[in-house]
């Protein structure tokens, strides 16, 4: 493959498939025939063709001309559903590709389309399997296009032999499924990864399932188990060999990113969370630096000068999200996160306040109890003297950064308080929250200065001014509010902001615009002194969670989400 083109499916009614130019990072082709969603979608080995797969609902396989966007031919899509997609090297006038699905009982659930992309016309045909019935994870061609390697929901590969259309052997490799097959490498060996974390090692001869095989299993599965070529943390849900070399790529679900070598050494890439990231945060005094917080019950601290992770901190006894990992004792989910000095603090669904070494990712304290609920927003003041904690109750409390005791509870909000920020001077903090209102704090007395309230919807964020005066909010009634604090209603009101509710806005440090972002997905930067809108940008598959300028004003990070964090800089008051 010349990786110049990828190829991305959607799912929901109307859904397209897109081909991208890799070179230009833009579409080449939206191509408009699935109805109800894409499941599956591969090139062949020339590029010259793409076939596409629709869902239980769709029941269309497509293959389309990837010079013009065509469809060269289509029909009923066998197996419902279909899993994988995997094209034979071409022979002649002939492309076939084989798909692969989940077990049907009682046939086999593999099958092999025939395609002739000059005539139009396109056949399909079922692979025997006898007696053996599987649900099927990924589907490789041999070089020489006479084997079919299938890996399976129940630990081994099976392989097919393509003249004759039948199973050929059944190799056991894995506890629990086979994720993926990939290779063969130059010295003709296959890699085969699983959900357990492990990388086996499969001989491309006949029977040899691992580099030391010793035994063969024709057409019976064996009980026995090869030994791993390496254990990664995590299932590995992706697996590539890299060109020209006898060493993989491997992605595991818990972010890792690997380079695995065939004498059995591997080593770490890149770090990245493997859920929604809920909340990133910059360094104060580091514009290079920068932090995030995800479901996955990790925090990440980030060099953007590479966009390498300087560490990834999981907390121990996590793992499952939500309710059910409080009710196993886990701390759920970090929910939201600040830099302060040489600390990564992170607010916790199970209601603890953590700080990590920026140094060494260590986790140096914990306070206990900080918010009953789980702790829903976090800051610090401009002097880094005390921390300010929002909670899903609507307190707000504000804690004393060297002794970690608190100083004051702040009450008058009634529900989950979603955004905080501390003035200039550092004697008084903003908090908004879901009850429809934003307060102002007197932080060494105690007591709310002034409170305003939206007449309809929730508020899911607020930004502060350089002024000191002006506030701007965005919540569920998708609006856009401009606040005087002087004043009891806003000063200008943007309808309809975004088609969706808005969940997290952010100031530029000169005070010039402010971006927002929501269930949408869309980022928009707006003039802060007009409301009139700049630039908007689409990056994200999910709702965005979070929003931050650096202190330079030069980038904005976007969390969201579907697991990515984004990194945008700007030009002439544009994002890019």
């Amino acid at each position: 493959a010349s990786g110049s083109m990828a190829a991305s499916g959607e799912s929901g009614k109307a859904s397209d498939v897109v081909i991208w130019s890799l070179q230009t990072m833009t579409p080449i082709f939206r191509l408009c025939e699935h109805t109800f969603g894409v499941s599956c979608v591969a090139f062949s080995q020339d590029e010259k063709l793409l076939v596409s797969t629709g869902n239980v609902q769709d029941r269309k396989v497509v293959v389309w001309d990837t010079s013009s966007g065509c469809i060269v031919a289509s029909t009923r899509l066998e197996p419902r559903p279909c899993i994988a997609a995997a094209w034979a090297p071409v022979d002649g006038a002939l492309y076939r590709f084989a798909l692969v699905g989940e077990q049907g009982q009682p046939e086999n659930n593999v099958f092999l389309y025939t395609v002739n992309p000059y005539e139009g016309t396109i056949e399909c045909e079922r692979f025997r399997s006898g007696q053996v019935q599987r649900s099927y994870t990924s589907a490789l061609f041999s070089p020489d296009g006479q084997l079919l390697l299938c890996g399976t929901t129940s630990g081994d590969v099976i392989t097919y032999a393509v003249p004759a259309r039948v199973l050929q052997e059944v190799i056991p490799v894995c506890k629990g499924a086979v994720t993926g097959v990939q290779g063969p490498a130059p010295n003709g060996e296959y890699l085969v990864s699983g959900v357990d974390g492990g990388v086996f090692l499969m001989n491309s001869s006949p029977g040899l399932p691992y580099a030391q095989g010793k035994f063969r299993t024709p057409g019976v599965l064996d009980i026995r188990k090869p030994p791993p070529l390496v254990k990664l943390s995590g299932e590995v849900t992706s697996l590539s060999y890299l060109p020209g070399s006898e060493d993989a790529l491997a992605m595991t679900a818990e972010g890792g990113l690997y380079r695995v070598s065939l004498d059995g050494d591997a080593g770490m890439l890149r770090e990245h969370h493997s859920a929604a990231v809920t909340a990133c945060a910059f360094s104060p005094s580091n514009p290079d630096v920068a932090a995030t917080c995800s479901k996955d019950s990790s925090v990440i601290l980030w060099n953007l000068n590479d966009y390498s992770a300087l560490f990834k901190a999981t907390v121990k006894s996590a793992g499952v999200e939500g309710l059910r990992a409080r009710a196993l004792g886990g701390p759920g989910a970090a929910l939201c996160v600040c830099l302060v000095d040489s600390v990564l603090i992170s607010g916790w669904e199970d209601g603890q306040l953590r700080g990590h070494s920026m140094a060494t990712g260590e986790l140096i304290w914990t306070i206990k109890d900080v918010h009953k609920g789980g702790i829903t927003a976090v800051t610090a003041s401009h002097n880094e003297t005390f921390i300010v904690t929002g909670g899903e109750q609507g307190t707000v409390r504000v804690w004393d950064a060297q002794t970690r005791g608190m100083v004051v509870e702040l009450r008058q909000h009634t529900k989950r308080i979603t955004g905080l920020e501390v003035f200039v001077g550092d004697e008084a903090v903003l908090s908004c929250s879901r009850d429809e209102s934003f307060i102002v704090w007197d932080v060494r007395k105690g007591c709310c200065l002034s409170a305003h309230r939206t007449k309809m919807g929730y508020l899911n964020g607020v930004a502060l001014a350089p002024d000191q005066v002006q506030v701007v909010t965005v919540g569920s009634d998708k609006r856009i509010s401009f606040w005087d604090l002087r004043e009891k209603n806003p000063l200008q009101v943007i309808p309809d902001a975004h088609g969706a509710e808005g969940m997290c806005i952010a100031m530029s440090p000169d005070g010039s615009m402010f971006a927002t972002g929501g269930v949408d997905q869309v980022i928009r930067l707006w003039q802060f002194e007009t409301g009139s809108l700049l630039s908007e940008v689409f990056g994200h598959s999910a709702t965005i969670c979070s929003l931050k300028f650096s202190p330079s004003g030069k980038q904005l990070l976007s969390a969201g989400a579907d697991g990515m964090l984004a990194v945008w800089a700007f030009t002439s008051n544009a994002i890019v």
